[in-house]
């Protein structure tokens, strides 16, 4: 199976890239070694051998300095070439890019039904669970802030896969530190800041991925992409607002 990576990721295989794009476009290795460029060397891999490759970088040697970033080395083995290897790669990065969706969701929308119960089980007063959401939005906005400048530096794998993490890590802590912390509220906020950076993550990297993906309906998937969002959390608001209202008798809930 093929493994499309950034240098970034796997700098330990810095000096068989240099190698492997020395021997194939001629260019001293010292070249590709001495290389800084801050969008990076992208290279795909069968098990662990390098069968394609591509460096982006400020200025391919020429003279138009406002044509920036250029794209250059870019070499497939040929024994690799016409496999239609990208594009089964892209369908399965599609499917990612859905469920990553499908996570923001679940960690926006999750917290509001449970209002009730942080209220009638724990004791919170409507004050503090009026700050959940806030919470919850204030750390996806300044986590999104970060990465439109991080993310290229970090690397959108490391990234994403990090998104999934700390989404589910969240959601975890929700069950458990309620339990173990003294002051279940605080276990709240953590658990919901944990899972606020992961949908933060979804949401700023998410979409660049499927929109440079090669796909014939590029409007058609990117709508499909968003809508797994959206129905998801209109489903759960809806639900959100049955239970308030079913519980209007005790003035608790958050309709206008």
């Amino acid at each position: 199976m093929c493994e499309y990576i950034t240098l970034r990721e796997r700098p330990q295989l810095k000096e068989s890239a240099a190698e492997w794009f020395h021997c194939k476009w001629g260019v001293p290795k010292e070249a590709y070694l001495n290389c800084e460029t801050e969008y990076g060397w992208y290279l795909c891999l069968d098990d662990d051998r390098i069968i394609g490759g591509l460096g982006v970088i400020e200025n391919d040697f020429h003279d138009r300095k406002d044509l920036t970033p250029n794209v250059c080395a870019v070499y497939t083995e040929k024994e690799y070439r016409c496999k239609r290897t990208a594009e089964n790669n892209t369908e399965k990065t599609l499917s990612a890019c859905y469920l990553g969706f499908v996570t923001q969701a679940i960690s926006a929308n999750f917290a509001p039904l449970l209002f009730l119960t942080f209220k009638d089980t724990y004791g919170i007063s409507p004050k503090k669970i009026a700050m959940i959401p806030m919470v919850f939005y204030l750390s996806q906005l300044i986590i999104d802030l970060a990465a439109t400048k991080y993310a290229d530096k970090i690397g959108y794998r490391t990234c994403v896969v990090a998104s999934q993490v700390l989404s589910a890590v969240g959601l975890v802590c929700m069950t458990v530190l309620l339990k173990v912390i003294p002051v279940p509220f605080i276990g709240i906020l953590i658990s919901v800041v944990l899972y606020a950076i992961g949908s933060g993550l979804i949401e700023v990297l998410v979409s660049p991925i499927v929109e440079a993906c090669p796909f014939d309906n590029k409007d058609g998937v990117m709508s499909l992409l968003h809508s797994c969002s959206t129905a998801l959390g209109a489903a759960t608001e809806k639900d959100a607002k049955i239970i308030f209202i079913s519980e209007a008798h005790e003035k608790f809930y958050y309709e206008k």
